[in-house]
């Protein structure tokens, strides 16, 4: 399977604290890497019933296993191990990568492991693929493979249209019907299966809380739970409006957009490239997608970034704004191959406006160049996509 990005983060890590988190949504990866990481430590799988009995009598003493690191995949499943962990990493409190916990983004789970093991514990999001990981083993995908297809493993690994849509449905209904249940949180499935729809039509659009609640026949404040739990899924990503404070009035709500391209485009009922390309939503899965795929990177290659979107009220606006350890940088998304002058100007004045080192214009051109001292163009088809610009943003 494909080399995964974040597994030199993971290692780092765990050479820093005694308990890594790895979180991200089902299905996305985290047993594999983990395993491939480290395969000669036990995995210990907490949905089993024998092994959740057999922690309840002896917690800590299943903990002191000499294993290291010791793998606790779907830890959410037992949150009274939390304070069994905590007793355990305090008798060794300066030994570094004993355990390795797994979980399926359980806002419990993150609660509790960052209260009760504070300053003992690092966590790792492991997202969908990027595209510089399908290239790594076989069958080795295009970029225009993973925008289509998405990012978990298995459906990108499925080029028929029809098989990928069927483990989409699956993976929606198991979501719903037995995630949720399991970790106690209540939902309607249709009104889940209906928001999910409305949120594929308001892919990298401003959240409307209220207009969204009309449609569906419910309160706002319904609207807005789902939307908590579906992000805390890692299903979506709520990317807040900049809130620095410049002189213009700017945007106040969030957009909303669904993290997998391939997730994206199941429920839009698009299965192809050709499809895609003739879709009125191409450009609005082109920018979902190449936001995506910056962000990816740069968690898996910076500490904490930080990631917003740029609008002001009278219509300035940049698609990104990333900032890391070494640099801000705005981005502007474009599906089409040319580059207007206006759309260089426009980024110039965010550049100004939010204090980024320098700005950068993807689209879905082949070349990459240098338009102006702070802004370059970035072909999202170039093997330095997105790399350059997490990487080089402070040139």
């Amino acid at each position: 399977m494909w080399e995964r990005a974040a597994e030199s983060k993971l290692r780092r890590l765990l050479a820093q604290f005694p308990c890594v988190c790895v979180l991200g949504a089902r299905q996305v990866g985290k047993t594999t890497l983990v395993k491939q990481a480290f395969p000669d430590s036990p995995c210990h799988d907490l949905e089993s019933p024998s092994l959740s009995d057999r922690i309840a009598l002896a917690p800590e003493d299943f903990l002191r296993q000499k294993h290291r690191p010791l793998i606790l995949d779907e830890i959410q499943s037992v949150p009274q191990l939390m304070t069994a962990l905590k007793v355990v990493v305090e008798e060794h409190r300066d030994e570094n990568g004993r355990f390795l916990l797994l979980g399926s983004a359980s806002p419990r789970l993150i609660k509790g492991a960052s209260e009760t093991l504070a300053g003992r514990i690092g966590f790792v999001d492991l997202d969908p693929l990027i595209v510089s990981e399908c290239t790594t083993a076989q069958p080795v995908l295009s970029w225009s493979d993973v925008w289509v297809r998405g990012g978990f493993p298995t459906p990108a690994s499925l080029p028929d249209g029809d098989e990928r849509f069927a483990w989409f449905d699956a993976y929606l209904r198991t979501f719903v019907e037995r995630d949720l249940v399991r970790a106690g949180i209540e939902v309607q499935a249709p009104l889940m299966r209906k928001l999910l729809m409305m949120l594929a039509h308001t892919h990298t659009r401003q959240w409307n809380a209220s207009q969204i609640a009309s449609s569906a026949g419910v309160s706002y404040h319904t609207i807005n739970r789902y939307l908590h739990i579906l992000d805390s899924a890692f299903l979506v990503r709520v990317l807040p409006p900049y809130h620095a404070n410049v002189s213009k009035r700017l945007t106040k709500s969030s957009k909303v957009m669904l993290r997998d391209s391939g997730l994206y485009h199941f429920l839009m009922n698009i299965a192809d490239l050709d499809a895609l390309e003739n879709s009125p939503y191409c450009g609005m899965s082109f920018e979902g997608f190449a936001v995506e795929q910056i962000i990816r990177h740069a968690h898996c290659s910076t500490a904490a970034p930080r990631a917003w979107y740029y609008r002001t009220q009278a219509g300035l606006e940049a698609d990104l704004l990333l900032e890391t350890p070494a640099a801000k940088i705005a981005v502007e998304v474009k599906y089409g191959t040319r580059i207007d002058k206006g759309v260089v100007a426009r980024l110039e004045s965010v550049v100004d406006d939010t204090g980024a080192d320098s700005g950068f214009i993807a689209y879905g051109g082949t070349d990459s160049y240098d338009i102006t001292p702070r802004v370059r163009v970035l072909s999202v088809r170039s093997p330095d996509f997105p790399q350059h610009i997490v990487q080089h943003s402070g040139r």
